[in-house]
């Protein structure tokens, strides 16, 4: 048996459609995949709000036509500079002459965390617990079958911007497509590109993109902590730029060519780049490893600084996932990293055949996310979230 699921992500300088299959048995493929350039998002806003449905229609159509189907449905990955995160303690009552807490009871716990007082341009579209509390005074990852007159929770919840939601239906709804689900992107990666015995210990996950760098704080399959920084790859690139006196283009070339680590005593080492009109340049290494180095470390200090602001005690095993294609795909950013950053740092991998790039680190998540709400779905038989809008719509008629 398998089932179909299709995912947008909004990159900050590309959308990506996919539409994958999935065996049910935790693993998919990807039938197709259609990505877009755009003018994207920087500090919190689209660069360009005209550009969005374009780019979008684009990268749906592109999508369609690799996997000869059309898309009807889809779950929308929510940017982490367009959602917030609210920690809930939640306690409830457990029914039941014994006091034994059944999955049920743990479901209604999440879902009634979700009813929180939001300021009117927030709206809740996920719920992750992180830990639940007993009579007996343990924590527990999983207490469904444990004994207990009481069920406390340690709650996250995801909400996003309703601007993003509203903007999302709108432009979706012209193209006749039904969101299913909004599914915070940080969430998605944080259990899909961890191993589950990392998150126990607390795992941060940095996604460098190329204009902002998420950094989330990670406890088993919840977000405790996410921030975003307006800092990516495109200040190395524009660096190199100014520093070189060359276009964009030339330097996005230069820096994904570069290698941390490459010292030497030769002063005349050059670097080549053949330009957009065709001509060679050349330019001393070390002219460009001053410039790269120097900004690499400034983006690592930035990271660093936010971890230690979070204020949330990490484990003495806690490890730094690294992932995105702003730094994440440079020869000898791990080491160079580890120099600034005193944790160890693990470059996220799939297995995904044709999309290993870190630039495809975040679709992939989504479509696992998304197959995992497709079974949960299926499970309890909850309805998506578009449906209980319309739900609340009929009602009101």
């Amino acid at each position: 048996m398998s089932t179909l699921a299709a995912t947008v992500e909004f990159g900050t300088s590309k959308i990506i459609c996919t539409l994958a299959r999935s065996d049910f048995n935790t693993n998919f493929s990807i039938l197709g995949l259609g990505e877009k350039e755009y003018a994207g998002i920087n500090n919190g806003k689209w660069v360009s709000p005209g550009s969005v449905s374009e780019s979008l229609l684009g990268a749906i159509d592109a999508c369609e036509h690799m996997a000869s189907k059309r898309i009807r449905n889809v779950n929308v990955g929510v940017p982490s500079t367009f959602m917030d995160l609210y920690i809930v303690e939640n306690t409830i009552e457990v029914p039941g002459s014994d006091g034994t807490i059944l999955q049920e009871n743990v479901e209604y716990l999440t879902q009634s965390s979700k009813r929180l007082e939001l300021p009117e341009n927030l709206e809740v579209v996920y719920a992750k617990p992180v830990y639940y509390t007993l009579d007996d005074g343990s924590y527990y990852l999983n207490p469904v079958n444990k004994k207990s007159r009481t069920l406390k929770g340690k709650i996250v919840v995801a909400t996003a911007d309703t601007d993003f939601i509203e903007d999302m239906v709108y432009v979706l709804d012209k193209l006749h497509i039904q969101i299913d689900e909004f599914i915070p992107e940080c969430f998605a990666k944080a259990t899909y590109l961890i191993p589950p015995v990392d998150r126990d210990l607390m795992a941060i996950l940095v996604d460098v993109g190329y204009y902002a760098t998420n950094i989330s704080i990670i406890h088993a399959d919840s977000v405790i902590h996410s921030r975003t920084v307006y800092v990516g790859g495109a200040d190395l690139t524009g660096a190199l730029s100014k520093g070189l006196g060359i276009e964009a283009e030339d330097a996005e070339k230069l820096k994904r060519r570069y290698s941390f680590g490459l010292y030497t005593e030769d002063m005349e080492l050059k670097d080549y780049v053949k330009t957009t009109d065709g001509r060679l340049m050349q330019f001393f290494h070390g002219d460009i490893q001053n410039i790269i180095d120097e900004r690499v470390e400034y983006l690592a200090t930035i990271v660093y600084n936010e971890i230690i602001e979070a204020d949330i005690a990490l484990s003495n095993k806690s490890k730094m996932f690294l992932t995105g294609g702003g730094v994440g795909m440079m020869q000898g950013i791990i080491s160079f990293m580890e120099k600034i950053i005193p944790l160890p740092i693990i470059l996220c991998k799939t297995n995904v055949v044709n999309y290993l790039m870190p630039t495809y680190h975040t679709t992939l998540s989504l479509v696992s996310e998304s197959f995992k709400i497709s079974e949960h779905q299926d499970y309890y038989n909850e309805p998506t979230l578009m449906q209980k809008i319309q739900n609340i719509f009929a009602s009101d008629k």
